[in-house]
């Protein structure tokens, strides 16, 4: 269980971080960061959110409402 936990806040920990990028305007290197993150642990879902927050401000639409039915 343990294990568990700790890739949880390891994941927790890089998704603030990861959310950075977005303030520092590289949306294409936090779009690849976020899809590295759900790759590592599909069960963590704020990443798949914020990537469909991000589609949906460029307009990608489908791709938005994929990466949700991912999650």
């Amino acid at each position: 269980m343990s294990e568990f936990v700790d890739r949880e806040r390891e994941a927790a920990k890089e998704f603030e971080e990861a959310k950075k990028l977005l303030e520092e305007g590289k949306i294409e290197d936090l779009k690849r960061k976020l899809k590295e993150l759900i790759d590592r642990d599909p069960y963590f879902l704020e990443p798949y959110i914020f990537l469909n927050e991000i589609y949906e401000m460029e307009g990608k639409l489908r791709e938005a409402e994929e990466i949700l039915g991912e999650g």
